[in-house]
């Protein structure tokens, strides 16, 4: 079985996941999950700020366009950037759309600001995997020395859980909106690693 194989597989496993416990969760009463996530809210309040801030769309501009300049002098071309851009873009269209499909109400008790639309999937949540985890997948293919790529990819590994847990943390989500966040962001992640590896330009090897 081909990479690309495996890939699709697990993309469609995460696809499957994230629609099945959205299922189960959308107008049930909270599952386990969600009655402990609630002991997390109120923790550590301006860290989960900051990691929430950082799933914005001003911040993620921010951080495209330095990624952009990056490959255009590393590498004198944007393959990567293009690719990344538009499933970033397009995994949160589609998380827009499975919120409206299953219309689970958001928590009440925010802490940060009162968000709008619904609750299942985490938007936050997919962004920290494909955004992130794409920046991941950049420094690890990046021309650096090893012991940099290693801090840079660990760094980024901690900033994606930070994002996912800075959700249920100022109460915007919970604890299964983060879950379903989590396993559609990295079914999109696959698809992003798929096309990337079909792009030569993109120089990315998994």
């Amino acid at each position: 079985m081909n990479e690309d194989v495996r890939l699709t597989i697990a993309a469609a496993c995460c696809f499957g996941a994230t629609f099945a416990l959205g299922g189960y969760v959308a107008h049930r009463p909270l599952a386990r999950l969600d009655v402990g996530s609630i002991a997390l809210r109120g923790r550590g309040t301006r860290l989960a700020m900051m990691f929430t801030r950082s799933g914005y769309w001003p911040a993620l501009v921010a951080v495209g366009t330095v990624l952009f300049a990056a490959e255009l002098i590393v590498r004198r071309g944007v393959a990567f950037a293009v690719v990344f851009g538009g499933m970033q873009l397009l995994s949160q269209a589609a998380s827009h759309l499975t919120k409206e499909f299953f219309k689970r109400t958001r928590p009440d008790d925010w802490l940060h600001r009162k968000e709008l639309g619904f609750s299942y999937p985490s938007g936050h949540a997919t962004t920290a995997i494909v955004f992130y985890g794409g920046l991941l997948l950049f420094a690890w293919n990046a021309p650096l020395p090893r012991e940099l790529q290693l801090a840079a990819s660990a760094g980024l590994v901690v900033w994606m859980a930070g994002i996912a847990w800075s959700r249920i943390a100022l109460a915007a989500h919970y604890g299964t909106d983060v879950c379903g966040g989590i396993l559609f962001g990295a079914a999109w992640l696959c698809v992003m690693i798929v096309l990337l590896r079909h792009l030569p330009a993109a120089h990315i090897s998994v």
